[in-house]
């Protein structure tokens, strides 16, 4: 497969992706659409997204050290309104839950057997794909093809990021939706 990359690409109608031969695969952060084509959507604890999106979002570098305000202002946003193409997190989330012919695919099972969650997700989909190699790329590797994507890698980094005094003011927005998906509440009020 062949992939195309960059803002252009990303803003494109999608059925003219669909109907572009080089496109393979679609990578997006936007809520669902009404395509009937496979997908795979890779959910992971609402408070890791939310401080992961937060820390991402402004920075232009990997180096850049993000003051603690700004972060609480990024995490706050993020966590109430979302973003206009994304929604918030618990909207996005239930554009694709739902959704016919995908496949949801939990970050921690990911993390926990990479090889296994792709060939459940290829068999799942009944996709014509085999895998190259039963050795993924280490964490460290893909974190230095891209430290800015690749930052911690790991599940429950929102533990020691998350403010206290902000996960009532997340589970009050978002409960449902953590329930729903089976994440663990019982650490509502502190990390």
């Amino acid at each position: 497969p062949q992939f195309s990359t960059g803002p252009q690409w990303a803003q494109r109608p999608i059925d003219d992706l669909i109907a572009d031969p080089l496109a393979f695969m679609l990578k997006t952060h936007c809520l669902a659409s009404e395509s009937r084509l496979p997908a795979v959507y890779l959910v992971r604890d609402g408070r890791d997204v939310l401080v992961s999106y937060a820390k991402y979002a402004p920075r232009n570098d990997a180096s850049f050290k993000m003051p603690p305000e700004v972060f609480r202002n990024n995490l706050q946003t993020r966590m109430c309104t979302g973003c206009p193409r994304y929604g918030n997190w618990s909207t996005n989330v239930a554009s694709w839950i739902d959704r016919p012919n995908t496949f949801v695919l939990n970050f921690t099972d990911l993390i926990a057997d990479p090889v296994e969650s792709v060939k459940r997700m290829i068999d799942t989909l009944n996709l014509p794909l085999t895998l190259k190699s039963e050795t993924p790329p280490t964490f460290e590797q893909l974190q230095a093809t891209n430290p800015k994507l690749y930052r911690r890698g790991k599940v429950g980094s929102w533990q020691d990021e998350f403010p206290p005094d902000l996960l009532s003011v997340f589970w009050e927005r978002h409960g449902a939706t953590m329930q729903r998906l089976g994440f663990d509440d019982r650490k509502r009020a502190s990390a």
